[in-house]
């Protein structure tokens, strides 16, 4: 998946299946955390994820330290400082030491530290 996300072009990475997804929504509907973080740094189009989609893709961007994506994902969805999806990007953050990604979930979203 990753090889044909790497031969996609800006046109063809918005295209969609017969279904009507994009290979991002493919991509993360699939769990395939790689693909999808390459896909939206290279490609962006996080906005057309639905919520559920984007609750599974905060943790792996967090992991990834895209602190640019996230603060993106974050100021888009306005999470609440108690929801489980900033705690467990806080968790994958932490398991990568992505310091920075850590800071602005603590300082900016106010995540609870009590994350294990």
């Amino acid at each position: 998946l990753q090889l044909v996300c790497a031969g996609l072009k800006a046109c063809s990475a918005g295209a969609r299946d017969n279904v009507g997804r994009t290979a991002l929504q493919v991509a993360v509907d699939a769990g395939h955390h790689d693909a999808a973080v390459f896909l939206m740094q290279r490609f962006g189009g996080w906005q057309e994820l639905s919520l559920g989609q984007r609750e599974q893709a905060l943790p792996w961007l967090c992991g990834a330290g895209d602190i640019t994506l996230v603060a993106n994902f974050c100021n888009a969805q306005q999470w609440g400082s108690s929801s489980g999806v900033l705690a467990r990007g806080l968790e994958a953050a932490c398991a990568k030491d992505h310091v920075p990604v850590v800071r602005l979930l603590l300082d900016t979203y106010g995540v609870d530290a009590g994350v294990q």
